[in-house]
């Protein structure tokens, strides 16, 4: 029995150096980008395309045909992994949900998938079962197989008793576990809510010093997920991952980048870092900064069907906020300062914090203004502010999450947008 995702995640790993702050890469010649680009245009979806050698895909977890041609293309169906070496690229054309995304490889770099609609196992079932709209026989029934049915299984939820099944039309449904003769242990573990990825949608990242991934989103954004960093765009984005961080550059328009539980909102400009354990996974808290020019002098940007300046948002004036750490104030004790992210290209002072009040299940609470707000870590072009909060419980002895509008002001008068941000009111004793 063949579970994909589990031998490919141990294949073929290689070591990489750590990331250059100031990379000496060179970037493909105009030569090389124009062909590239009109030979991968109007892919088909969920292809990859020969750019420029060397490319080699694994399908099954076994080496697929060498590619002949710049401009030839492979099904992503089965692929377990894709490696460009050397000079090579390659261009890949994805349609999760039926939206177009491009990923384009430049260099060393390695992607294994992780998770699609086709990485998993097909058994027949062992007796007669109802297939369920979730992990549960109180969700609804979708239809009814019969013993000997083959289906076909690629999760089971957290307590394993349950199965996720793919049915012929690409719908989800739920098994028991006793239905079939599986190893369990050997699926990942999903909740009902988590969605199908297409090929290459979701897989682990591993670049050397000039390779690197290159992320454009065409129409509504749609996950990607690297190395379970979950990043959301709305355009274009540059991904490198060492030995031990991941780098993501926002070229243009803005993204969503979750870390666990962490969520940061990045404006075109940032510059993201992730750290990342021996085996590629996120450890430890993201930081953001603004990218310097030669930081991306050396990615090939007219890869790009949609053309952009990189450096046109290093121009801009206004802060932003790009997140807000989780923040426990305890009941009745003075200020405490709740940690506020920001970029401000200009590295004017932030001289105020407006607290709007949006929204509690209980309690009154009021709006206010804190004049120049404490610097806790960086500089004033990239930081973290304190948001002084105080709270008191009263008869409770918990009440969150408790919702503000936040907005900065700098010296010059540019204000940023308001920013959704919350904390609880804890009990301290």
């Amino acid at each position: 029995m063949k579970i994909f995702w589990i031998v490919c995640l141990v294949a073929l790993l290689f070591g990489v150096p750590v990331l250059a702050q100031e990379s000496t890469c060179t970037v493909p010649s105009e030569e090389i980008i124009s062909t590239v680009v009109e030979s991968c245009a109007d892919l088909e979806g969920n292809v990859v395309c020969y750019g420029q050698p060397d490319l080699e895909v694994i399908v099954d977890c076994e080496r697929a045909p060498s590619f002949e041609a710049i401009g030839q293309t492979m099904s992503l169906e089965g692929v377990c992994t894709a490696r460009t070496t050397g000079d090579g690229i390659a261009v890949f054309n994805l349609q999760p949900e039926m939206d177009s995304l491009t990923l384009i490889t430049i260099g060393d770099v390695e992607m294994q998938n992780v998770a699609s609609n086709d990485a998993g196992t097909t058994l027949p079932l062992l007796a007669d079962s109802d297939v369920y709209s979730g992990p549960g026989s109180h969700f609804d029934v979708l239809a009814s197989l019969t013993e000997g049915t083959e289906v076909f299984i690629n999760a089971c939820n957290c307590t394993h008793n349950w199965l996720r099944i793919v049915r012929d039309g690409g719908e989800i449904g739920w098994i028991p576990t006793r239905r079939v003769d599986i190893d369990d242990s050997l699926l990942p573990e999903v909740t009902a809510e988590e969605p199908l990825y297409d090929n290459m949608q979701n897989f682990l990242l591993t670049t050397a010093e000039c390779g690197g991934v290159l992320i454009q989103m065409h129409e509504a954004p749609v996950p990607v997920i690297i190395n379970g960093v979950t990043i959301t765009l709305d355009s274009t984005a540059y991904v490198r991952a060492g030995a031990d961080s991941m780098e993501i550059d926002l070229l243009d328009g803005q993204g969503h980048i979750s870390n666990g539980e962490r969520t940061v909102y990045a404006p075109a400009g940032a510059h993201i870092l992730i750290p990342l354990d021996e085996h590629r996974a996120p450890t430890g808290d993201m930081t953001v900064e603004l990218y310097e020019p030669e930081h991306i002098a050396s990615i090939p940007l007219g890869l790009v069907s949609q053309s952009i300046d990189p450096l046109v948002l290093l121009d801009a004036t206004h802060p932003t906020i790009v997140g807000v750490e989780e923040c426990n104030v305890v009941s009745n004790l003075a200020d405490e300062a709740c940690p506020v992210q920001f970029i401000n290209p200009d590295g004017d002072d932030i001289v105020s914090l407006e607290v709007e009040f949006v929204y509690a299940a209980i309690g009154e609470w009021e709006e206010s203004i804190h004049e120049v707000p404490m610097l806790l870590n960086g500089t004033m072009r990239t930081g973290v502010l304190g948001w002084d909060v105080s709270c008191s419980l009263g008869a409770e002895n918990f009440i969150g999450p408790v919702e503000w509008l936040l907005t900065l002001e700098d010296a010059a008068g540019n204000r940023s947008e308001p920013f959704l941000a919350a904390f609880n009111c804890v009990d301290g004793k």
